[in-house]
């Protein structure tokens, strides 16, 4: 019986042991197939069990070369300095990277790579030239503080999460042209440009923050586009130099946090309209002032009424030919109401004597269907008489009627104000 139970263990720890090799192998294989040495890296299990690759020493001095491979553990290189080039090419990495406090004092190079997990590269310095050209960031990417001593390729490369930009200081030229980011998102809070940044063809999020970012050389948006067909893109521009923001408010709009006030909102709106008026984006310029007379009416003054009258009239200026329209309908409304009461207005509130004599003749000579018809003209003569008239002959009022003398001084100032509007339009033709 003891001899079955001995046998029992020693079977049971030969399987453990097999396994353990076979795991071992399994990793040895993948380092191997992934071109790192087993002198320079090592593995290690993570808090949560997780295999994980990392260096043996905190600096590396040859060249990190990876070529068309894949990598499918957790890789760390937190902390690393790579004293020669990184040239990373055509590789999967399913999980995880870090690059965190890294140090890459030559190249470094990710050229058509695939990022399946996230990707950290918190607090890295990039002394040589960066390249992320045509790679895929799927999960979340971070340069959070990172600093970019040199110029950074970002062109034609795909951001599907969150990215995050924030306190990076970048002293070369940064290139995101033709890139794409699907991500809801994109954080460039409090970085710092001190070279061109280039965003050309570059798709953009629904969000861009550029909060308090410092910028040295002019930033153009206007030939970004948006991953949302016809829908603009809300940028955060508080804080930020925005007289080195070129933008197009037809395809962005301002985006502010609540905790702002009402003055802090209005000083980049007054900005960006002097940028905009200094560039000559006329089209842009109207759009980005309609936006700011909404957040004055409602938010400043709080004359919501005024708002809507300036709208409707003449949408604050950007629409004046609206005038001739509602000269018309205003005329059309009161020729209705005179029509209906044309009698009584001619006798009894505003007296015409011409008119007078005329209604008591034809009122004679036609029968009522007929007579209707031939006050026709009289009607229009008496509406435009108030309506466009310069002057109203105050010995022609009967002030015995207040509600017809005011009805008629209302045609007149109606009248008043449109002419007015009108030849303000003509002299600004």
């Amino acid at each position: 019986m003891n001899n079955t139970k001995n046998y029992i263990f020693l079977l049971f720890t030969l399987l453990i042991l097999a396994k353990l090799a076979h795991g071992q192998e399994s990793i040895d294989n993948e380092m191997e197939r992934m071109g790192l040495s087993k002198n320079l890296f090592s593995v290690s299990k993570t808090a949560e069990n997780e295999t994980i690759v990392q260096p043996n020493n905190n600096i590396i001095k040859g060249e990190l070369y990876l070529n068309n491979t894949s990598a499918n553990t957790l890789i760390s290189f937190e902390g690393v300095t790579f004293e020669n080039n990184v040239l990373i090419q055509g590789t999967k990495f399913s999980k995880d990277i870090y690059f965190i406090g890294s140090n890459f004092q030559k190249e470094a190079i990710f050229y058509d790579c695939e990022f399946f997990g996230n990707v950290y590269f918190i607090g890295a310095t990039f002394n040589g030239g960066v390249s992320f050209l045509r790679s895929h960031f799927n999960n979340e990417v971070t340069f959070r503080e990172s600093i970019f001593k040199t110029d950074a390729n970002f062109s034609e490369t795909t951001f599907k999460n969150k990215t995050n930009f924030s306190l990076a200081s970048f002293l070369g030229k940064v290139d995101f042209s033709y890139s794409t980011f699907l991500s809801r998102s994109v954080d460039f809070s409090s970085s710092m440009f001190y070279n061109s940044i280039i965003f050309y063809k570059t798709k953009m999020p629904n969000e861009i923050n550029f909060d308090g970012v410092s910028i040295e050389k002019e930033i153009d948006f206007t030939s970004i586009g948006n991953h949302v067909e016809d829908d603009k893109c809300l940028i955060n521009l508080y804080g930020t130099t925005i007289d080195k923001i070129r933008l197009n408010y037809q395809q962005i709009k301002l985006q502010f946090e609540p905790k702002l006030s009402f003055d802090q909102i209005s000083n980049i709106y007054y900005m960006l309209l002097k940028k905009q008026k200094n560039d000559g984006f006329t089209k842009s310029y109207e759009l980005l002032d309609l936006d700011y007379q909404k957040i004055y009416y409602f938010k400043g003054i709080e004359k919501k009424y005024l708002y809507w009258i300036n709208k409707i009239w003449w949408n604050f200026g950007y629409n004046k030919e609206r005038i001739f329209l509602h000269a018309l309908w205003m005329f059309s409304l009161f020729f209705i109401i005179n029509y209906i009461g044309f009698e009584y207005f001619v006798n009894h509130v505003y007296v015409v004597n011409n008119l007078k004599e005329a209604i008591e003749k034809n009122r004679k000579k036609y029968i009522i269907t007929k007579f209707k018809v031939k006050m026709l003209p009289a009607v229009f003569y008496y509406t435009s008489l108030i309506f466009f008239g310069l002057n109203l002959n105050i010995d022609n009022f009967n002030f015995s009627r207040p509600f017809g003398v005011a009805y008629i001084f209302a045609i007149y100032l109606s009248g008043l104000v449109c002419i007015a509007y009108m030849f303000n339009y003509i002299i600004s033709i």
